[in-house]
This record gives structure tokens, C-alpha cells and sequence, in this order.
């Protein structure tokens, strides 16, 4: 970005021209840059004959200077994923898992021209692949500062494969200069770049081409962690991102990596398998009797202090989980907050004589399940709760409490102010964001989502969620017949561009909640997929 354009005296006359949002005009001597609305009343009235031709302001007098400035404005035409970045909470405990993690950093810093750019890391749900992903992006980019990236797909964000690139290019960008530069000076010439769902014009567009024209490169490693890639929607939508990164991440420089994780699907793992960028692992080639002694540190960690437990039940649980961290955490989340008849100890018990046969983490959901809702739920306790967890798992963004509950409410047709919060708030262990009233709730593991909806699994907790779409475009339309009004946001004038107006963004927040938001952009995605 060029900081210093030189004013150039020429006798024009009076016209303008060029991009307003690219440059602004300041006195002479001004050290910082300044906005073009402060200063161009006062500079140009007193300017007989000039011009502004793109970068340079010609001038009669010769009395002004001119700072080229890319609004950063333009950047935000770019969809970001909100949420779907690193979450250190979701992190592998501090000497777990010390091996795969090893490995994987060992990977990033080697200076092999010739490893492969892409480490594609499976294994069955809950073996702890997130907790993995996680670990590598808060070690690369908190505790050492590296460049990076972090994206996590969620299976009820159905679109967000339509902004992992985008995303990832903004994450970069807040890093590498010329990046940043470069993306301005393309969503300046060609706007449509910045919204297209073409994810291969976005690679090509917004990282493939930036990166590479670099003079001089990035000396550093560049580490991008994609994590479940196998939530990232159905095969057809995955299969450009799927061979982007098998074919097209080796024209990124040498220096970049990507690891992704994912169960091991079978288009994935076809794709993956047979390109000669991407290196494979597995979560099956860990070691039976270390995955084993990392759950059972974890789970003496988790349980510190709880009365009556001691390290023989830790070897007893870390047994019984079957080298599963997921049934580990919800088990130990199980015992640690005993609410009830059962004591601790009880709890304990209850879990080492479940019966086995079934999935294991299946088992587990029952237990939590009936624990919360009773052995023979009645339909006055069942009824709110498939009400409610039908719509939870169908939004196709996760929402927080209040924005549940104004859906929820439009979509039963009948105000119930508690209804959302009086269900999930007992489901803390088995969904994320319940006490934070500001926070997406989502389901904490995609296997619950998926008991809930399948009938033979769940049983009498069972979620039919076959005609929620019905019921969900009905509540968008209600909502934004209640909500939307002339000027949302307040402003004081329609004749201001949103690029100067300096508070747009907490305008927003404050004025368009997330319930409203949400119906505007997926009232039609819902409408679409009602059966006719």
C-alpha cells in the first residue's frame, strides 16, 4: 500500500473521479491519515482548479497531500463464520496425547521441501480428533504467535462450506500485509469476488493467487486446521473442497499447512488416500495402552476431589471407555455434577455395570437421558422437549437462549418466555452455550444430534424432526413480520454510505438480533425443502 502519493500541480479544471472509498486528502505535514469526510470541505474550498484522478489530487496551489488508504470496509463485504474459529476450552489436557501431537508438529516446522502440504488426520466419533485440532492451533498461533488459521465445521451450519475459504483468507489476512492489500485492491475492482458461493473461484481468488505473488514470500510456516471435515455437509457439497486441497494446496508455497480432520467417510478418504500432497493418519494407529492411560489422566483430573473415587476407578473408567474421550468427558460429567437420588459413588457404579452390546456412547446418552427426564418419561415432560431440541437441531445456524426461545415461541404459535430454557439448561453436559445467555447452543458432539434423530437408537427420547421445516419458515416469516421496520438501525441519514459510518457495526449488534438475523438470511431455505 502505497502511503506517500506526491501532489502534482497541473491547471485541470474542477472535476473528480475515482474511488472515494480508496483515498482521503490531508494537510500538508499531517503525519496520520485522515478521513475524507473531515477534511475535503475544508481543503477544496479553497482549491480553483483541480482534480482527483485515483491516487493523486492535482492542485493549483500545490498545498495538499494526498494518503492512499484501502478502507478495510472493503473487507468486511467478505462473509466471515463467526464461531467457527479455535476454542481452547476444547483443547487436549496438558501430557495427553503427546504422540500424535509430536508428530504433527514435527510436521510443520520441517523444513522438507518435499513433505506433504496437507495432513489429513481420521478416526471414528469421539476418538478426540477436535480435541487434537485444537491443541495444534492453540499451540501454533497463541503460544508461539504463528500464522494460522482455525475453522471447525458444525453439522447443523449447513451453509458454513461457502465461507471456509473466505474466512480463512480474512484470518490471514490480519497477519500478512501484502495479503490484506492484495484482497482490498480485488474486492475494489471486481465486488462480486467478495459474496460468491464459488468455492473454487474463492480459493483461486482469494488465497491461491494472493499467496503465491508475494514478493519474497513468508518466511514462517502458515498452519490452517480445518476440523470436521465430514460435518462440512453432504458429499456433493464437499467435493470441491475435496479437491482443492488434494490437488490445488500444492501450489500454495512450501511453507503452508493443513490439517484436517474427519471421520474416515468414504469420500473422503477416496479423494485423501490417492493424492500425493496429503499425508493420512489415522486415530487407530495410536497405541490401545497409551489412549488408555491419557483418559485415565484425564479423568483423575476431572475428578480431583471428588469423595470416594480414587485411582483404581480411574483404571476402571479409562477402561471401560474403549479408548473413547467423548464417552470419557460425558462420564465424568455424569458423576462430577450428581444431581438426585444417586450419590457419586452410585453414579460410578451405574456407568461400570451399563450393558454392554450397544454403541457406547449410545449407552451414555440413555443414562444422562434418564437420569434428567426419568426411566418412563411422561408426555407432559416429553412434550417440551421434542419441542424444543427439534428446533435446535434444525436451525441451520446455532442460535443462543433468547433467540431459540423467540423462534420456538413463533414457530408453537404461543408466547413461552421459559419453554427453551427450562429444557436445555439440564442438558449442560450434552450441549454447549446453555449458561451463557449470548452463545450458540449446539450440540456438544455431532453423535448426540445424531441418537436424537434416529428412532431406533434414542427411543422414548426420539426427536422427529422430518416437518420442522414447516414449522421453522413459518416462525422466520412471523418474526420478520414483527421485527423489520424502516430504518433498523437508527441512522440520521440515508444519504451517509455504511463505509463512514464509524458505529454501523454495534448498530447492528444492537439493533438486529440474532432471531431476526437469522430469519432474514434462511427463511427461504427452509421454504425450499417443505415437502409439497
Amino acid at each position: 500500500m502505497d502511503k506517500g502519493d506526491s501532489v502534482k500541480n497541473a491547471p485541470e479544471q474542477g472535476t473528480a473521479s475515482g474511488d472515494e472509498d480508496m483515498i482521503a486528502v490531508g494537510v500538508v505535514g499531517a503525519t496520520d491519515p485522515v478521513k475524507a469526510a473531515s477534511y475535503n470541505a475544508q481543503v477544496l474550498q479553497n482549491a480553483t482548479n483541480f482534480k482527483i484522478d485515483n491516487s493523486a489530487l492535482y492542485t493549483a496551489g500545490g498545498d495538499v497531500s494526498v494518503t492512499n488508504i484501502y478502507n478495510d470496509a472493503l473487507l468486511t463485504r467478505i462473509p466471515y463464520a463467526d464461531g467457527a474459529g479455535i476454542d481452547t476450552t476444547k483443547a487436549c489436557l496438558e501430557g495427553t496425547r503427546t504422540e500424535i501431537l509430536d508428530e504433527i508438529k514435527g510436521w510443520v516446522t520441517t523444513t522438507d521441501a518435499n513433505a506433504p502440504q496437507v495432513l489429513w488426520l481420521s478416526g471414528p466419533a469421539g476418538t478426540g480428533k477436535s480435541a487434537i485440532a485444537h491443541s495444534v492451533a492453540r499451540w501454533w498461533m497463541d503460544e508461539n504467535g504463528g500464522i494460522g488459521s482455525c475453522f471447525c465445521f458444525n453439522r447443523q451450519a449447513t451453509t458454513r462450506h461457502e465461507r471456509l475459504f473466505p474466512t480463512i483468507a480474512l484470518d490471514l489476512a490480519t497477519r500478512i500485509p501484502a495479503l490484506k492489500e492484495s484482497l482490498n485492491k480485488l474486492i475494489a475492482s471486481q465486488p462480486a469476488l467478495a459474496t460468491t458461493a464459488d468455492v473454487t473461484q474463492q480459493w483461486r481468488k482469494l488465497l491461491q493467487e494472493p499467496l503465491t505473488s508475494i514478493v519474497g514470500g513468508i518466511a514462517e510456516p502458515v498452519v490452517i486446521v480445518i476440523d470436521a471435515l465430514d460435518e462440512s455437509g453432504g458429499p456433493v457439497s464437499r467435493s470441491h473442497i475435496l479437491s482443492i486441497l488434494a490437488r490445488d494446496a500444492a501450489k500454495l508455497p512450501s511453507n503452508f499447512r493443513i490439517l484436517v480432520t474427519s471421520r474416515p467417510l468414504l469420500d473422503i478418504g477416496d479423494v485423501f488416500r490417492n493424492a500425493s500432497n496429503v499425508r493420512p493418519e489415522s486415530m487407530d494407529k495410536l497405541s490401545p495402552l497409551s489412549t488408555k492411560d491419557d483418559i485415565q489422566l484425564y479423568s483423575s483430573w476431572r475428578l480431583k476431589g471428588v469423595e470416594g473415587l480414587g485411582d483404581q476407578d480411574f483404571t476402571q473408567l479409562a477402561r471401560k471407555s474403549d479408548g473413547l474421550f467423548e464417552w470419557a468427558r460425558l462420564a465424568c460429567e455424569y458423576i462430577k455434577y450428581a444431581q438426585g437420588l444417586l450419590t457419586k459413588r452410585q453414579r460410578f457404579e451405574e456407568l461400570m455395570h451399563a450393558e454392554e452390546g450397544k454403541e457406547l456412547l449410545d449407552t451414555m446418552y440413555m443414562i444422562i437421558l434418564r437420569s434428567i427426564l426419568g426411566d418412563c418419561p411422561r408426555n407432559s415432560t416429553m412434550n417440551p422437549f421434542r419441542s424444543v431440541l427439534r428446533i435446535v437441531l434444525s436451525t441451520l445456524e446455532p442460535l443462543p437462549m433468547d433467540s431459540l426461545n423467540v423462534l420456538h415461541s413463533s414457530a408453537v404459535q404461543q408466547s413461552q418466555d421459559r419453554a427453551c430454557y427450562d429444557v436445555l439448561h439440564p442438558l449442560a453436559s450434552l450441549l454447549s452455550g446453555v449458561s451463557d445467555q449470548s452463545m450458540p447452543i449446539r450440540p456438544l458432539h455431532s453423535t448426540f444430534h445424531e441418537f436424537l434423530t434416529t428412532r431406533d437408537r434414542s427411543g422414548p427420547f426420539f426427536v422427529d424432526v422430518e416437518d420442522v421445516n414447516r414449522d421453522l419458515a413459518h416462525a422466520c416469516l412471523q418474526v420478520m413480520q414483527q421485527h423489520l421496520c424502516f430504518n433498523i438501525c437508527k441512522l440520521e441519514s440515508s444519504y451517509v454510505q455504511n463505509s463512514e459510518i464509524a458505529d454501523l457495526g454495534e448498530r447492528i449488534k444492537g439493533c438486529i438480533k440474532p432471531y431476526l438475523a437469522y430469519s432474514c438470511q434462511f427463511w427461504t431455505e427452509h421454504v425450499k425443502v417443505i415437502p409439497l
